[in-house]
Order: structure tokens, then C-alpha cells, then sequence
């Protein structure tokens, strides 16, 4: 187009499910366009990360210029290495340790709800005929569920709320009180277990191993 309009793509012409069936003489041209702007972009920006040159100098880039060729760059082979070799699971050890944290979450949430079920008891709300309450037991609770937890903390504790009522970990820390550290106690088992023990087993590939992409 010379510049005239915008640039077009593949699926401008044909849907995407086609892509792998092109013949390598015509897909080519869509897949080499990506690196020819990549390979023009890495030029014009070339002279900016070399502290030699007067752009660099002109701009006071000469730290970032240190940045790119002593921390990132050399940093690019690393991670490579590492996604190539992998971070190998052990299935056997990785079981164990499910059921290591999945009692453990389950403990302290029972735990938690006990102490919910006591603030229950204690509390001298009564809610309105007709009045629909996010819960009405201790088993009922739900740590994750921001009404409840706000219904908690600010009508039956009747805790001094800000603007927005929060129920974050940085609020649940700063209120300090056994029950919003159990509940927190609650949150980062559960966090640690759909992020680690998990999920990881089941992200390896063929070889056992994990390979992940370091951005």
C-alpha cells in the first residue's frame, strides 16, 4: 500500500483456520512481514541504546543503555535455557502435598466458620422480617464471597467501615482481629492450592516437566 492506509492481514482475505493449509510460498509473505517491522523497529531503536551515539547522549539514555546490554540481554539466554530444560514435577511427592495443604485448608476453614458461628450467636443483629441475610450460619460462610465477608465484618461485628467497606488482605491485616486473620489464614491456603499444588501437576508436559515462558 506505500504507506497509504492501514496494513493488511491474513484474515482480511481468508478465515484463520485456514492459515496452516496456505502453501508455504504464500504464507510466507504474512509470517516474514512480522519480522521485517521487527528487525525496522530493532534499527530505529538501535542508536538509542548505545551510549556512543549522540541520540543515546541527547536523550540521557545511557543508564537504560546499561539495562539492556548487562541485565535484560544477557538474561535472554537464561530464561531460554530454563524454558527449554523445564522444572521437573514429581506426581508422587506433588499427591502428598495436595492432601497435606487440602486438609489443612479444610481444617482451617472449619476453623474459621466456628469462629463465625460464635459472632453469630454473640452479635444483637436481628435482620427485618423479609430481610434476606447473605448467611445464617457458620457453614453457610463463604470467605471468598465479598458480601458475606462484608456482612461479617460491618453488621454483625459492627466494625468502624471507611468509604468502600473494604475486604481486602491489606483491611483483613490491618483490622487484626482472630477471625479476620483466620480469614486470611483461609484465603492464602486456598491461593497457594489452585496456584501451586493444584495446578502445576497437571501443567506438565509428556516428559514430566514444566516449561515455562519467562516475559
Amino acid at each position: 500500500l506505500h504507506g497509504e492506509g492501514d496494513p493488511k492481514t491474513f484474515s482480511d482475505f481468508f478465515p484463520v483456520k485456514l492459515f496452516p493449509y496456505c502453501k508455504p510460498e504464500i504464507a510466507k509473505l504474512y509470517a516474514a512481514h512480522d519480522a521485517k517491522i521487527t528487525f525496522d523497529e530493532f534499527k530505529w531503536q538501535l542508536p538509542y541504546t548505545d551510549k556512543t551515539n549522540n541520540k543515546c547522549k541527547k536523550n540521557h539514555l545511557e543508564a537504560i543503555a546499561d539495562l539492556i546490554w548487562n541485565v535484560e540481554m544477557p538474561l535472554v539466554w537464561i530464561c531460554h535455557k530454563m524454558h527449554h530444560t523445564g522444572v521437573y514435577i514429581d506426581k508422587e511427592v506433588a499427591s502428598v502435598i495436595q492432601i497435606r495443604y487440602q486438609t489443612a485448608y479444610q481444617s482451617a476453614l472449619s476453623e474459621l466458620r466456628s469462629m463465625v458461628q460464635e459472632i453469630i450467636e454473640q452479635s444483637d443483629y436481628r435482620p427485618g422480617i423479609g430481610t434476606k441475610v447473605p448467611f445464617a450460619s457458620g457453614k453457610d460462610f463463604n470467605p471468598d464471597s465479598v458480601p458475606q465477608v462484608k456482612h461479617l465484618l460491618y453488621t454483625l461485628m459492627k466494625l468502624p467501615a471507611g468509604e468502600s467497606k473494604g475486604t481486602g488482605k491489606d483491611v483483613l491485616a490491618d483490622i487484626n482481629l482472630p477471625v479476620t486473620n483466620q480469614l486470611l489464614k483461609v484465603r492464602s491456603l486456598r491461593t497457594l492450592i489452585g496456584t501451586f499444588t493444584d495446578k502445576l501437576p497437571k501443567s506438565t508436559t509428556p516428559d514430566g516437566r514444566i516449561h515455562a515462558q519467562f516475559k
